[in-house]
Parts: C-alpha cells; sequence; structure tokens
C-alpha cells in the first residue's frame, strides 16, 4: 500500500487502524465516568471501572505481544482486539447502573485486555513498516495519532453525552473501535514491508524470542530502562486526569462534561508538541534532557492548574502539559525502536505501554477515591508525583548524552 509521504512511509491502514482505535480507546475513560457519574452518582464506581480497564495491560501486554509473535498473524490478532474492545464498550453501555458493579467491572476487565495491542502494540508494527531512515518521522507521526484520538475521543465522548447520554456516547465509542477493526483488515499480511535482521541491543546479550523478551530487553538495555522506569511513574500520576478534569469543571461551575474538553485541550497541546518533533534539529536531541524536560513542564503546568480561578485558564494549563507530552511519547516510542532488536520489539512495546498503563490505572483508582478531596488537592497531588518522577531519574544510571541512534541498524 502506498504510504502517505515518502518521509514518513506510514501506509494510510495504518494511519486509519491508529487513529480509530486509539480514539475508542483514549474516549473511554471519560465516557465510562460520566456514565458512572450519571446513573449511579458515584465517582469511585468510575475510578474503578477505568482501572479495570487499564489493569489488565502489566498481564495482558507482555502475553499479548507474545502470542501476536507465535501466531505468526500480528494483523489477526490486531483485528480481534479491536473487536474485544468494541463488545466491551457495548457491554458496559448497557450494564452500568442495571447491572451489580462487580459485573461490570468483569465486563471492563475484557476489554482491557485487548487494549494494549492497540496501543503499544500498533506502534511495535512501526519497525517493520518503514525504513530506518523513516523512522523518526513515522514515530513522531505516530504519536501524533495517540494526541489526535486524544482530541477526537475525550472531545466525542462528552459531545455526545451532553447532547444525547453517556450511553450514546459509550455505544459511540464501540462502534469506532469496530471500525478500526475492519481498517486493520488492510494492514500487510505480515505486520511488515521492511524485513529486517535480528541484532544485539546496546548493552546487552542476544534476547530470546519469549515470554518474558520485554522484560529482559528493557532490564538490559539503560536507556530502555531508564525511559521506562521514569514514565511508568509519571503515569501514576497522570492516570488520574480522567477522573479529576470533571471534578475541577464542577469545582469551576460548568458542567462535569466540560471535563472532556479539559481532556482535549491536552491533546491539542500534545499534538503540536508531537508534530514539533518532526523538525530536523528536534530529531538529534538526546532522549533523557527531552523526557526529563517534558515532564517537569507537565508538573508546573498541573500545579498552575490546581490554582486556576476559571475554566479558560485551566485549559491554557491542561494545554501547556499536553504540549509537552508531545515530545515525551515520540522520544519514548523513538527509543524502544532504536534500541530494541526485531526479535523481541513488539515485547518491548507491550511492556512499556503496559507498565504505563498500570501506573495510570493505579492513578485513577486512588484518585476515584480520593475525590472528596476535591479537584484542587487531586491536580496538586499529580503534579507531585510527576515531579517526583524527574527526581527519581536522578538516582538512576547515567544516561546522558544516550542519544539513541535515528538511522541505521535499529
Amino acid at each position: 500500500m502506498k504510504p502517505l509521504h515518502p518521509s514518513v512511509g506510514l501506509p494510510p491502514s495504518y494511519i486509519g487502524t491508529a487513529l480509530l482505535g486509539r480514539t475508542a480507546e483514549e474516549g473511554a475513560p471519560i465516557v465510562i465516568v460520566l456514565l458512572a457519574l450519571d446513573r449511579t452518582g458515584q465517582a469511585w464506581l468510575g475510578g474503578l471501572l477505568v482501572a479495570a480497564m487499564t489493569v489488565p495491560h502489566v498481564v495482558t501486554g507482555p502475553l499479548g505481544g507474545h502470542l501476536r509473535d507465535r501466531t505468526g498473524r500480528p494483523v489477526a490478532v490486531t483485528v480481534a482486539a479491536a473487536f474485544v474492545v468494541a463488545a466491551a464498550l457495548a457491554g458496559l453501555a448497557s450494564s452500568v447502573g442495571h447491572l451489580s458493579w462487580p459485573f461490570t467491572v468483569l465486563i471492563a476487565l475484557a476489554g482491557g485486555s485487548a487494549g494494549p495491542l492497540l496501543l503499544g502494540g500498533l506502534s511495535s508494527f512501526i519497525g517493520g513498516l518503514v525504513s530506518p531512515d523513516q523512522r523518526p518521522g513515522a514515530h513522531a507521526v505516530d504519536a501524533a495519532t495517540y494526541n489526535v484520538a486524544g482530541i477526537a475521543g475525550p472531545g466525542l465522548g462528552a459531545l455526545l453525552a451532553a447532547l444525547a447520554s453517556p450511553a450514546a456516547a459509550a455505544y459511540t465509542l464501540a462502534a469506532v473501535a469496530a471500525l478500526a477493526a475492519l481498517c486493520a483488515t488492510s494492514l500487510p499480511p505480515d505486520g511488515r514491508t521492511h524485513h529486517l535482521r535480528p541484532r544485539t541491543p546496546s548493552g546487552g546479550s542476544e534476547v530470546a524470542p519469549g515470554l518474558l523478551a520485554g522484560f529482559t530487553t528493557i532490564w538490559r538495555i539503560p536507556i530502555l530502562r531508564a525511559t521506562t522506569v521514569v514514565t511508568t511513574l509519571a503515569h501514576a500520576g497522570l492516570g488520574g486526569l480522567a477522573v479529576t478534569a470533571p471534578l475541577l469543571a464542577v469545582h469551576l461551575g460548568a458542567a462535569e462534561s466540560t471535563g472532556g474538553l479539559f481532556l482535549s485541550a491536552v491533546a491539542a497541546g500534545a499534538t503540536l508538541g508531537s508534530l514539533a518533533m518532526t523538525h530536523r534539529r528536534a530529531r538529534t536531541l538526546p532522549a533523557m534532557p527531552v523526557i526529563l524536560t517534558s515532564l517537569a513542564v507537565i508538573a508546573g503546568s498541573l500545579g498552575l492548574a490546581a490554582l486556576t480561578p476559571s475554566i479558560a485558564v485551566a485549559a491554557v494549563c491542561f494545554a501547556l502539559a499536553g504540549f509537552a507530552d508531545g515530545p515525551l511519547l515520540t522520544v519514548t516510542l523513538h527509543v524502544r525502536t532504536a534500541t530494541s532488536p526485531p526479535v523481541a520489539r513488539t515485547q518491548v512495546f507491550m511492556v512499556g505501554a503496559s507498565l504505563k498503563l498500570t501506573a495510570s490505572a493505579a492513578g485513577a483508582a486512588a484518585a476515584g477515591f480520593a475525590a472528596v478531596h476535591g479537584a484542587p488537592v487531586l491536580l496538586a497531588a499529580m503534579a507531585a508525583i510527576v515531579a517526583g518522577s524527574v527526581i527519581v531519574a536522578g538516582f538512576l544510571p547515567s544516561t546522558s548524552g544516550s542519544t539513541p541512534p535515528r538511522r541505521g541498524t535499529s
């Protein structure tokens, strides 16, 4: 299939699958929270369901990556995952508030088990879809799909929840996930157009394509280990955004659905930040300085949001945090591709994404149970956790100047 642009190399089927699948994933948290509030009035249930959609990632991420590699049919596995997410969203729309909460948690767990394959699992395709020279641009575009989805998902969900109902929003996201499955059927059959020889990662020995290959590779390569630890800790704080955003909207005198607009502001800023990383000079920046600077800006922005007096100022703070998140995600994705051997690349992406999302789940659950303390307190706590991840980086083995190779043998 012809790529969108020769400097990027990604086929339209990949862009379509990524945008649609991630729109459903990104929109799910805010819609689930609004659904729980609408039918039960319980913020804790919304936080618990969001956590249930993400907790399975730490187990199903590595398992899903291993399954995809062992079956030799990555496209078929991706299609199945998108359909599972669609079924789970439709199931939640029909059951929350009508059936006992343990049953709805089981539905959310089922949807969460497939989620990693539409996030990090899909990003791991890039190493085989484009040439090494095209990877920096491809990862920037891939990061932008996360961010565009982050705008479309919460925005669409909040809009439909306000105009129709949270249930209608959930059913719509289920349909979007189903469309992602159909789009995925047009991906290259084996998930790659560039077949590359496995190589030994820098700082480690050859990695066997086993169930623990992702964990092993991350542990052996310093830059992978550092980025994984720091971003995982940061997402323990950022995971509370989906729960806190509607609460902040109410605190500032707006409707709960305005929280979806706050999340869209984050994603809009992140899209601009990701696209800024396509600039030639930006692609040569060392990885860890970009990551740590981004996290520091995010922490400061969330801290300011806790003190904001108005909806408009809050939206600006969220947008600034998002702008910093764009380079953070772009560099993280490129580090994974550039430093991991092809034989373990899928697991590296799945494990990295799963750890971050599991930390986010813990943050979402904690924010739900701590909702009684109010949005400003929650935002201040989130800012402190993100700032703490920057401090932790100072105790990790030095990776200063560790810029993953932008061209060549990855």
